[in-house]
């Protein structure tokens, strides 16, 4: 994979800066412009910790079946991210079905190498880059850095953490665990094996070169529990470093209801300390 000629080398001016009083937070940059293409311009927010720095980076994926989401619908998560002290770049990639396979996962990739080109601008270092995501997020997430890795790119993701992800699209779909599930992946990516083997869609395919990584999901996710217990066991065949945990009581998309779920809190920190042991 070539390098994406990433245009901007320094942070939006236009970009709208919110003031909040949060301990450990310096600034939110939203509706931050990462790239425009075919007349489509793609945002996200910047969190700002405290402190001069060099703080390491953290790029943020969030979830929503590939179809619907934003980086504002994760605040919760990525101001906890913050304020252990990382630089966070929250991305709004194109959705489906406007904009199916490979928007996102280019919008993704493009996002890894403008947040390292701007990090300086916020007294950040580049070379201490780590990706998170849930759900879409961590398949987008876990694609970009096994990319990254197998090309050999520049920029080295040094380790990644994803709650309840979708790895192996192939084997979702086969299944028929959930045919709801099935009918909104079909409308990202076309539903050929051809495709659904494609290391971008089912990244699980490339899990010997993935980083450190942890690994989430809830125990009464019965859907996509399979997913991440499927890539636990490869990370482990490929004698990769990784964390597995089962929360319990817990079901999909739950990192977003951290306000009437005290266990998640448990699990944001758990993500939070392994990604800052990793940098």
């Amino acid at each position: 994979m070539s390098r994406p000629e990433v245009a901007m080398l320094a942070p939006a001016p236009q970009a709208v800066t919110t003031a909040e009083s949060i301990p450990g937070l310096d600034a939110i940059r939203e509706n931050t412009l990462i790239r425009e293409v075919d007349g489509v311009k793609v945002t996200g927010e910047v969190i700002e910790p405290a402190g001069r720095g060099p703080h390491p980076v953290l790029l943020y994926l969030h979830g929503g079946g590939f179809s619907s989401g934003c980086s504002r619908d994760y605040r919760n998560v990525t101001l906890r991210f913050a304020q252990a002290g990382f630089l966070v770049a929250g991305v709004d990639y194109r959705l489906c079905p406007q904009y199916p396979f490979p928007a996102a996962f280019e919008d993704c990739t493009y996002a890894v190498h403008w947040v390292a080109q701007v990090a300086s601008s916020y007294h950040a270092d580049p070379r201490r880059l780590v990706i998170a995501g849930d759900s879409a997020g961590a398949n987008l997430g876990a694609a970009v850095a096994a990319q990254l890795a197998s090309a050999r790119s520049d920029l080295r993701i040094s380790a990644a953490a994803f709650a309840y992800g979708v790895f192996d699209l192939e084997y979702l779909i086969g299944s028929a665990a959930d045919d709801r599930a099935a009918t909104r992946l079909a409308s990202y990516v076309d539903v050929t094996t051809e495709r659904l083997r494609d290391p971008r869609v089912s990244p699980i395919r490339s899990a010997h070169v993935l980083p450190p990584t942890y690994l989430v999901v809830g125990s009464d996710d019965s859907v996509y529990r399979p997913q991440s217990e499927l890539l636990a066991a490869r990370l482990k065949d490929a004698s990769i470093e990784h964390q597995f945990t089962v929360a319990d009581g817990l079901s999909h998309a739950f990192l977003t209801t951290e306000a009437c779920r005290s266990s998640v809190s448990a699990v944001v920190q758990e993500m939070t300390d392994f990604l800052a042991d990793h940098v």
